[in-house]
């Protein structure tokens, strides 16, 4: 099993992994062992902040070093059919969708798998983070002993204390071609980074 982590981080946040497998309690390894980090739970200093007109963000009270685990987006595991619903539901009182859609590819045909996450009722502090379209945080599914992985935040550079915490909730991933004004689901972006992209990243299975 290769190791990805070194220090308390990824060694490589340059080039991150698709996919991490942490060791759990069926391993022999003892409980100190390197390849256990986010099952350790979320980083010690991070705190709520007022992050302007986006709401309530999220920061660090020290320095987070560049590969430095931060927390997990964690939330209700649900199926694409209550992901529309829930989204249709959340879009006609004019709520913000916080459902985050991983795609996966397996096997010799790479077929795409969805997991959808909704820790709009159920979470943790990672709910907290607001999207950049220059984040500081990038995102890797970590599976322990369970099938679902977990969405797990890793500083993507070195991190000011009290600088907010964001991630990219597309991924990184580009609009659609065609589609006017990137996202036509989305809503305004207020990352204000100079790479802006005007709108919130939206995934078309949502609805």
């Amino acid at each position: 099993m290769p190791f990805y982590y070194s220090g308390g981080g990824l060694t490589d946040s340059d080039n991150p992994p698709d996919l991490i497998y942490e060791c759990h309690v069926n391993c022999q390894c003892e409980s100190k062992c390197s390849n256990r980090l986010v099952q350790k739970g979320p980083h010690a200093g991070l705190a709520l902040m007022d992050a302007g007109p986006k709401g309530i963000g999220l920061h660090c009270k020290v320095d987070l070093l560049k590969g430095a685990f931060v927390c997990e987006y964690a939330g209700e595991v649900i199926g694409a059919e209550e992901a529309r619903r829930r989204y249709a539901f959340q879009k006609e009182l004019g709520r913000r969708n916080y459902i985050f859609a991983l795609r996966e590819h397996f096997g010799k045909e790479n077929c795409p798998t969805l997991t959808y996450i909704d820790p709009s009722s159920i979470g943790n502090i990672g709910r907290y983070i607001n999207h950049s379209c220059d984040p500081n945080l990038l995102i890797v599914p970590v599976r322990t002993d369970t099938v679902v992985p977990k969405l797990c935040l890793f500083a993507r550079r070195n991190i000011s204390a009290l600088t907010e915490l964001t991630f990219d909730y597309g991924g990184g991933i580009e609009p659609i071609q065609g589609v006017p004004d990137g996202w036509s689901g989305g809503t305004v972006c207020q990352c204000m980074a100079s790479v802006c992209r005007h709108f919130l990243p939206f995934d078309y299975s949502l609805g």
